[in-house]
């Protein structure tokens, strides 16, 4: 039967070219703060989709070089042929994975990027996460603490002895076996886990020979193995790794590895204390007629147990971790012949990522070849919805042709390399290889353009006001997912939106003081509002983001009393008092001093104007001594005009040294304030260390 016509969607939200080509057929990841990375031959890209892009391409972007020069020297311990990695030629690099958000002082993420030479680096930012350096300290060198761990090396390096007997034989073979031990080929990071503000979250490691490590980051920034195990008997190599979310009620979570072999191994990792791990494992998947490699695999969260989902060239599979299981195997069906584009005429091409819808749990499948899948998992097997993944495939070709810049056809090569659906409307971000044919004789070489885009596609429910509605019944803490990233979609979707959808947005930023819901479901709100700010600044909308930005105050402040009542220093206390009572009060801010409330004049700023000053507990301003008031939660003025900041948890003057600053509300904080120092107890944005004087 044929198809009725569809009209593809080619709307792009935003679109970034990059400089060089990838290496792996999924180099995209989603961190927990909003930032894209993908993963290229030479550089990786950190990419933040900024607003209101212009001309420009709508991301700001962090490009980390791969140093040659790092990594261990393999051959100095081994340098028979089965030590030799695949960059004896040339390194390039081969992964990288997020961790999740609020582990270093910035609270921000860090990332594990792995090489061709099979090393595995730590990157961590210095200054601003989203714009500033990023650097591999030289401690953090799991490759050379998994060689340590693996085998002691001896004084002496058996290779430099030419020797055929025994012995030496026994030893090169326990030096080889140490090296190919400690060789990474696989990477991945847990979900958060643990309570907030100790995140107990591991990166996972998987070897040349079939071991898997698992680290945890220190607050000391350094990376301490929790546990070694030996999965794969035979040796074969875990090629891929993926992790279920954690369940808070058993503190457990489960491993999925995947060996060079096709078999599929599961572990549950279970807490039993918070430096202590207890691993079970067992084989959940094993077809010996077909040892195909596994190209993809990603979790279904369920309350009971999870089920586990991945693909091999051709087909779907799914099976469940309880006992006795069996899997369900689903053949790709081939695509509609309407679809025969570049090569897209198969359906045995690799996975390059496999996405779970969080509300309906359906999966969609994006292909090497450029093709979307669609489809969905019951008790009682997989199925695959043909009419919904010609939708999928069709829209996904009118945006190559919009950002390719002219029709795609079979003489292009068009390659995707990692997708993610980010959220749960149907945005799709994705990095693709369209390789251009040139005419000319004298040069026969094709072009190749990268290109890193953001997209809705097709079939999902386009509700921006009831996307909101959904997100603020159901808020996530803001330690774990930063507003701006559960917003992403939502904001992405306003841009274009009418001024009828602005004015719904408004009603939802309503809230009544009586009854103020939890911080992280005002923080999303005056995230959207702060948005908003930048498209209108109509008065309904500035008074919605004045009492929103009160009322996180008050609740904060009131927060940080109940902290700091049992302390000696009175005058701290009695500070605190005085806020609390004094934030709640109806004190209106004009326009311009609530989009510039640093301005030394405007005295009045969004939540921090303290009514009266709180006499007896004056502190002398570092510059002339005079006392300055305790008029202002942000500011400090003293009689002769000096201007000071203020601890945005102890409310003292901040006069020189290095200060963390937020990256939302911009309110400071001295670094000895460790108790809140992941991130800001007003806005729930990250901090980012700053030199003040």
């Amino acid at each position: 039967m044929t198809q009725p016509d569809y009209q593809p969607n080619s709307i792009v939200f935003r679109s970034t070219t990059l400089s060089t080509l990838p290496l792996a057929a999924s180099g995209l990841e989603w961190s927990g703060d909003g930032q894209a990375l993908v993963v290229t031959r030479s550089n990786i890209y950190l990419l933040t989709p900024i607003p209101d892009p212009g001309s420009g391409s709508g991301f700001c972007s962090t490009v980390i070089e791969i140093d040659k020069h790092l990594g261990l020297p393999w051959f100095k311990h081994s340098n028979t042929f089965a030590a030799i990695t695949p960059s004896s030629i040339d390194r390039f690099w081969r992964a990288a994975t997020w961790s999740p958000s609020a582990l270093t002082v910035l609270g921000t993420s860090i990332f594990a990027a792995l090489t061709t030479n099979c090393d595995v680096f730590i990157y961590k930012p210095t200054t601003d996460p989203k714009t500033g350096l990023w650097k591999n300290p030289q401690a953090v060198n799991i490759s050379e603490k998994l060689l340590a761990h693996t085998f002691s090396l001896a004084d002496d390096d058996p290779e430099t002895f030419i020797s055929q007997s025994s012995e030496a034989a026994a030893r090169r073979a326990r030096f080889t076996a140490a090296v190919l031990r400690a060789q990474a080929i696989s990477i991945a990071w847990s979900h958060p886990a643990g309570p907030e503000g100790a995140d107990q979250s591991l990166l996972a490691v998987g070897g040349r020979r079939g071991d898997l490590s698992l680290w945890r980051y220190k607050p000391n920034g350094k990376m301490e193995m929790d546990a070694f195990e030996s999965v794969c008997a035979n040796g074969e190599g875990v090629n891929m790794l993926s992790w279920s979310s954690w369940r808070d009620s058993d503190s457990q979570a489960f491993l999925a590895l995947a060996n060079s072999r096709g078999q599929v191994h599961v572990l549950r990792v279970v807490r039993v204390e918070q430096a202590q791990l207890r691993i079970e494992r067992e084989l959940v998947f094993c077809d010996l007629n077909n040892s195909a490699v596994i190209t993809n695999m990603k979790w279904i969260e369920s309350e009971d147990e999870p089920v586990l989902v991945f693909t091999r060239l051709g087909e779907l599979l799914a099976c469940s971790v309880s006992p006795g299981s069996v899997p369900h195997v689903i053949a790709i069906p081939p695509p509609d012949p309407r679809l025969d584009w570049a090569g897209a005429s198969t359906s045995w091409a690799p996975c390059t990522d496999l996405s779970i819808v969080p509300r309906t749990k359906d999966i969609v499948l994006s292909m090497h070849n450029g093709l979307l899948y669609s489809a969905t998992y019951s008790t009682s097997g997989l199925s695959i919805d043909i009419t919904r993944s010609y939708e999928l495939s069709a829209d996904m070709r009118a945006k190559l042709r919009r950002l390719a810049g002219r029709a795609v056809t079979k003489q292009d090569a068009m390659k995707i390399y990692g997708s993610k659906l980010v959220g749960s409307r149907g945005l799709l971000s994705w990095v693709f290889e369209i390789d251009e044919p040139n005419y000319f004789r004298y040069k026969p070489e094709n072009r190749q353009s990268v290109i890193f885009a953001l997209a809705p596609i097709s079939g999902f429910k386009r509700d921006p006001v009831g996307e909101v509605e959904w997100l603020l019944k159901e808020p996530v803490s803001c330690s774990r997912l930063a507003p701006v990233a559960r917003l992403l979609p939502v904001l992405l979707d306003l841009e274009k939106e009418s001024a009828e959808t602005a004015k719904r947005m408004i009603e939802l930023l309503t809230v009544d003081g009586a009854q103020a819901p939890s911080l992280d479901s005002l923080r999303l709100r005056v995230t959207l509002s702060r948005f908003l700010l930048r498209q209108s600044s109509s008065a309904a909308l500035v008074d919605a983001h004045v009492k929103l930005s009160r009322l996180i105050a008050h609740a904060v402040v009131q927060t940080l009393s109940q902290t700091f009542r049992p302390t000696t220093d009175f005058a701290t206390t009695a500070r605190y008092a005085h806020a609390s009572l004094t934030i709640p009060q109806p004190l209106e801010a004009t326009i311009p001093q609530l989009l510039a409330p640093e301005v030394a004049s405007h005295r009045l700023t969004d939540a921090d104007r303290l009514a009266t000053s709180l006499e007896g507990f004056l502190d002398p301003c570092p510059a002339c001594q005079v006392p300055i008031p305790f008029d202002n939660l942000r500011l400090g003025i003293c009689g002769a005009g000096h201007v000071w900041d203020r601890c945005a948890v102890t409310f003292e003057i901040l006069a020189c040294g290095k200060v963390k600053t937020c990256e939302g509300c911009g309110r400071k904080a001295g670094v000895s304030t460790e108790t809140w120092g992941r991130s800001c107890a007003y806005c729930g944005c990250r901090w980012r260390m700053t030199s003040y004087a």
